[in-house]
């Protein structure tokens, strides 16, 4: 149903981005950028004093697909970064089962959010980039819930230390926002960029 038309590189390594392009019908590879993202992020707030959360994403997104577009030259590359973020603090991806209660236990009964940003770069020019937010609260669970979550799902490389797209569900009072900015790609506005730029199209 939908031909791609031009190399597309998703600059990466998320199983949920690739599955939500995936799910989508393009053709594409994948690319890891090896940035130091925790440097960035340091950098970033030496460089402004305090956190934005969407400015944070797309500073990042745009340097992970700047890295890869170096390499790729002719390539679309596809760059995206999330950002968790409440009272000032960032939920990056908590690595370890112990760093996801601790995680969940702050984020619980309260509303936080999730910043996701993405672009498209060539040649190592930026051509198109977006950034959107979403809300979320997650309700007062007990501490036995939160490990019983945990300890099934494994969250470890989950900014916020929830999988909404598995058992993560079941966490929530509510979520304002799209789905999709919450797994990590605003997958409609890239979507209808990469129609626009004709780098995807209907075909039988």
């Amino acid at each position: 149903m939908i031909k791609t038309k031009d190399k597309i590189i998703l600059a990466s390594g998320s199983s949920t981005r690739k599955m939500l392009l995936e799910q989508s019908g393009i053709d594409f590879k994948i690319q890891k950028s090896d940035l130091d993202e925790d440097l960035l992020k340091d950098e970033f707030i030496k460089e402004y004093g305090s956190i934005d959360p969407l400015k944070l994403g797309i500073k990042l997104a745009i340097a992970k697909a700047t890295e890869i577009s170096k390499l790729n030259p002719k390539a679309y590359v596809i760059g995206a970064d999330q950002v968790c973020f409440m009272d000032g603090e960032i939920f990056d991806k908590p690595g370890s089962l112990d760093n996801c209660i601790r995680h969940l236990q702050k984020l619980r009964n309260k509303e936080h959010s999730q910043n996701c940003s993405c672009c498209i770069v060539k040649d190592s020019k930026v051509i198109w980039q977006y950034s959107e937010q979403a809300l979320l609260k997650i309700k007062n669970l007990s501490d036995e819930e939160i490990n019983i979550y945990v300890n099934k799902e494994k969250p470890t490389f989950a900014c916020g230390s929830y999988m909404l797209e598995n058992y993560g569900k079941h966490l929530f009072e509510y979520i304002e926002g799209d789905h999709d900015v919450v797994l990590g790609l605003p997958l409609i506005p890239l979507l209808n960029e990469l129609h626009r730029l004709g780098l995807i199209e209907f075909s039988e």
